[in-house]
């Protein structure tokens, strides 16, 4: 099997906690089991240059070895028109949806209201879309090479099912590449 894998699944703790404490160390243990599967991974370069941010050098090699990082071929694939027609029409929503948030909080403006307006705003707009290019090449590139996507982002994996790809709960990626006695995410501990 072919899996996409997006950064959120080492920068969520809800996914990256059964690999291991940080981002660091979870994205170190995923991809040294992953090596050890018949599996193939996959990242796009702009998902790669995010999780550098996140990860010592020691682990962004590691995963450069053990992952294939490429973006999409971008002018090469095609979207259904119907798909991008509803896109533009919940961004459309989302937009006026977040405009009523911001009039509603102007009306009584403290330092307090700003914070409030700018994650209620932010909700409005960025749950559950995509919402950077980061975002697209996930599910450009596992369209591409008909792989499976791997994200806690709500957007991504939304947008990704449209589109008829196949999307893996992050939280279940001990379950799909077995526990067995070879599964340990602290390398420390492993004989």
């Amino acid at each position: 099997m072919k899996f996409v894998v997006d950064t959120s699944v080492f920068t969520n703790p809800d996914t990256y906690k059964p690999f291991g404490e940080s981002p660091d160390a979870a994205a170190a243990a995923f991809f040294r089991h992953a090596a050890k599967t018949p599996h193939e991974m996959y990242m796009p370069r702009t998902i790669k240059r995010e999780l550098d941010h996140f990860v010592s050098p020691k682990t962004a090699d590691f995963v450069d070895h053990h992952c294939v990082v490429r973006s999409p071929s971008r002018h090469e694939l095609f979207i259904p028109a119907s798909l991008f027609y509803e896109f533009v029409e919940e961004m459309r929503v989302r937009i006026d949806r977040g405009l009523r948030v911001a009039e509603k909080a102007a009306r009584t403006m403290s330092k307090e209201d700003v914070r409030a307006l700018r994650e209620q705003y932010r909700d409005s707009l960025r749950h559950g879309i995509i919402d950077s290019k980061e975002d697209m090449d996930i599910i450009l590139l596992a369209r591409e090479i008909g792989g499976n996507v791997i994200s806690a982002d709500e957007g991504v994996r939304k947008w990704a099912d449209k589109l008829g790809l196949r999307v893996m709960d992050p939280t279940r990626l001990k379950a799909i590449f077995g526990t067995g006695s070879d599964w340990n995410p602290n390398p420390k501990n492993q004989s």
